[in-house]
């Protein structure tokens, strides 16, 4: 884990960009990065001076970086480092019994089984979508605790990346994202999806 935020989940655009200065400096041993956190703001480039080119940095060395959509049922264009071209961006699922098909019961929330949680945001900077609404989870203190976000749905496609590099070890992130929405399944109703494009949910089987 690299600390970027205090313990209220607060920071500046400059500590995150301390810390994913400090992943590119380490990008012999860290391969993929998770970032469950983001701001507004749109795609600025990588001569931007500032996140948006310290994420290209980082990718240029080598690490997959993977990112929440956000959770303002807004467009993730409006966000970073969702808007990035150079991430992998996630939205969240809800999912509420692990398989395909609809008709389970919400747990945590009101959401439909199997369709796009009503929190998340959208649109042509998503790549992936993957279960993101009643994630029971490690959490602080020792314990363990039920959660919704697209800061759930991110660490699942994280994961799933790790597992490709596993056993492609010289993929580079763009060939990782590629391999990732490849696998990918259509096996979800995107009804209350606000954008035409019906993102590919996460699918490892093959990893």
């Amino acid at each position: 884990a690299v600390k970027v935020l205090n313990k209220r989940g607060s920071g500046t655009w400059s500590q995150i960009i301390c810390g994913i200065d400090w992943v590119t400096a380490n990008a012999a041993t860290i391969k993929v990065a998770n970032m469950s956190l983001g701001g507004g703001g749109t795609e600025t480039g990588c001569d931007d001076g500032g996140m948006n080119e310290a994420i290209c940095n980082a990718v240029d060395a080598g690490v997959t970086f993977v990112v929440a959509a956000g959770n303002e049922s807004d467009d993730a264009a409006y966000h970073v480092p969702a808007a990035y071209d150079q991430v992998i961006t996630v939205s969240a699922l809800a999912d509420f019994n692990g398989l395909p098909g609809g008709g389970a019961a919400s747990t945590c929330y009101s959401d439909v089984d199997d369709t796009m949680a009503s929190f998340s945001n959208y649109g042509a900077d998503v790549d992936l979508i993957a279960p993101g609404a009643c994630i029971y989870s490690t959490y602080k203190g020792g314990g363990y605790a039920t959660m919704s976000g697209t800061s759930m749905a991110s660490p699942h496609v994280a994961g799933g990346a790790a597992l490709y590099k596993a056993t492609h070890p010289s993929a580079t992130p763009a060939q990782v994202k590629s391999a990732l929405q490849a696998a990918g399944t259509l096996d979800w109703n995107d009804v209350d999806d606000p954008d035409p494009t019906k993102e590919r949910l996460l699918n490892v089987a093959g990893f």
